[in-house]
């Protein structure tokens, strides 16, 4: 679930600087829980549709940039 990694990705890490934000997270599911508990199935769902419009524009130009490399090493 990308969601729940890019949440634990930007979570606080514990610090030895006094007054540095403590993690809100303690694990994969314990932040699968806060979300569920706090926003339901949209909280997994939020940003989707732009990816979703982005997915085949990056993707093919991927695909092109890998077909032209492919064929300037031949």
């Amino acid at each position: 679930m990308s969601v729940i990694k890019s949440k634990l990705q930007t979570d606080f890490f514990p610090s030895s600087i006094p007054g540095a934000p403590q993690p809100q997270y303690r694990s994969m599911a314990d932040c699968f829980r806060q979300v569920w508990a706090k926003q339901g199935l949209k909280g997994f769902t939020n940003g989707l549709g732009p990816t979703l419009i982005r997915s085949p524009f990056a993707n093919g130009a991927t695909f092109v940039g890998f077909e032209i490399m492919m064929r300037a090493l031949e």
